[in-house]
């Protein structure tokens, strides 16, 4: 029996709003992006419909300031990344739970409302912790 298991996905969609950016508490630069993910669906009876899954994408440092950067509403990216689930407490004391795709590699695709050239943001060491930058020897270029 296997020890480890796979956690990638890779994604492609459209920005459903700008990139919300924020910092930590370190001075680590966050972008959150919600992306729209549409497929064509097929019923029984021949029909077909659109389906929609809305998704959070967390960046992080570089990868976080290029999006903010770079990204607006619309724009059609490609996302590669992992899952990563995270549960918090809500005032009153409500227990909630997110499910988000931390992403290692971004692709612009499409820009709108003005096309841009596609460009690939540097990937994310998978050691390094979220919070913490990577050391400069710690970068893969």
């Amino acid at each position: 029996m296997a020890k480890y298991g796979l956690n990638r996905v890779t994604l492609i969609g459209n920005l459903s709003a700008d990139p919300e950016v924020r910092q930590t508490e370190a001075g680590v630069t966050v972008t959150t992006l919600r992306l729209a993910c549409t497929e064509p669906l097929h019923g029984r009876d021949g029909r077909e419909a659109d389906h929609t899954e809305w998704l959070d994408v967390v960046l992080w440092r570089s990868q976080a300031e290029t999006a903010r950067d770079q990204l607006r509403k619309g724009a059609t990216v490609c996302i590669e990344g992992r899952l990563r689930s995270r549960q918090w407490e809500a005032p009153g004391g409500a227990k909630r739970s997110r499910i988000e795709i931390e992403a290692t590699r971004l692709l612009l695709l499409e820009s709108r409302p003005a096309p841009a050239s596609a460009y690939t943001l540097p990937a994310v060491p998978p050691t390094a912790a979220p919070d913490v930058p990577p050391a400069d020897e710690d970068l893969p270029f």
